[in-house]
């Protein structure tokens, strides 16, 4: 997510928890043989893409606030979001298959079905094709470009000065997540509408940073989101309790919380190169310096390596590839 100038100091240190938790969660089955105990708590891991959701859900919205995005700028909107996101994406993506490549045996029997999955993932038509991702995290970034593409046509709704637009517009969208009964099982969280709700919860502290609604509307709206995702969220996937904590506890840390930890920041800034390598740095360091056979206690060695070798790495990417990314998005303005 782009980084703007905001009231919300809490941000960029719950981007970098969100990216420890999915990075700790991916990494748990090196602990599972010998602390299965542990399982239970580190699944929770999983949920961190949804701080992530909630906190594009307050930054996009601003930062399109602060440039006055109107829809004559709607091309110029999603250019930016596309230079943000595409860069890093792809070369993860390159990273994975070079890996994939170079671990496969006979590697002429899978070279068709690597590059289809290359092209079906940076082309998000995975959901469409049935076919698979090249590694599970960027179902998320397709969610992410949806979310940028609804955004583009409902933010003057849903900004509005006028209380029936505004009402209409959130209200709306939180009706629409029930379309997501309507997908296939199996790429129910791969639909935008299935998450509205958790984007509603940070449009929601948008409004509210903005200034621009009564405390009634805020909090009847904080409610009326919850409620939906527990909901629906339930409904389908028996998700809803883990996904709206989650949601409803970072709703709460932004609220309450003006400033997080310098440590914390930095990982922050460097928390989508974080998100998108990670997995890479769990394969090294499980391939070569991992066996279950080990001592339960040198396990834990192995699982810190994780993290801070995934942390080092995040931040190479981000110097070499995502820094660079940002500066091109910057240079795309808006229409006056």
């Amino acid at each position: 997510m782009e980084a703007t100038t905001n009231p919300i100091g809490l941000l960029n240190a719950l981007r970098g928890i969100a990216a420890w938790m999915v990075c700790m969660f991916h990494s748990a089955f090196i602990i599972k043989p010998f602390y299965p105990e542990l399982l239970p708590l580190l699944d929770w891991g999983q949920e961190g893409v949804y701080v992530f959701f909630v906190i594009s859900g307050v930054v996009l919205p601003w930062s399109m606030e602060q440039g006055k995005y109107s829809f004559k700028n709607l091309d110029k909107f999603l250019l930016k979001r596309i230079v943000r996101l595409y860069p890093p994406f792809i070369i993860s993506v390159l990273v994975f298959i070079l890996g994939i490549w170079i671990m496969k045996d006979n590697r002429s029997f899978y070279d068709v079905e690597i590059i289809e999955r290359f092209m079906d993932s940076v082309t998000f038509l995975v959901p469409f094709k049935e076919s698979k991702w090249v590694i599970e995290v960027y179902w998320t970034l397709f969610v992410e470009f949806q979310y940028y593409i609804y955004l583009a046509l409902v933010f003057p709704f849903l900004a509005s000065n006028k209380l029936y637009v505004r009402l209409m517009a959130y209200y709306g969208t939180l009706a629409l997540t029930f379309i997501s009964h309507f997908f296939v099982p199996v790429h129910t969280k791969e639909n935008l509408f299935f998450h509205l709700p958790v984007f509603a919860l940070g449009f929601s502290l948008f409004l509210y940073y903005k200034k621009n609604i009564s405390k009634l509307e805020f909090w009847s709206g904080v409610i009326a989101a919850l409620c939906v995702g527990l909901f629906n969220i339930y409904d389908q996937l028996v998700l809803g309790t883990h996904i709206t904590i989650v949601a409803g506890c970072t709703f709460l840390a932004i609220y309450f919380i003006k400033r997080g930890p310098k440590w914390l920041n930095f990982i922050g800034d460097v928390s989508y190169s974080y998100y998108l390598f990670h997995l890479f740095f769990v394969s090294f360091i499980y391939g070569y310096f991992y066996h279950e056979s080990q001592d339960g206690k040198l396990v834990w060695v192995v699982f810190a390596a994780i993290q801070v070798y995934a942390v080092l790495g995040a931040w190479i990417m981000y110097e070499l590839i995502e820094k660079p990314s940002l500066a091109w998005t910057k240079k795309i303005r808006y229409r006056v």
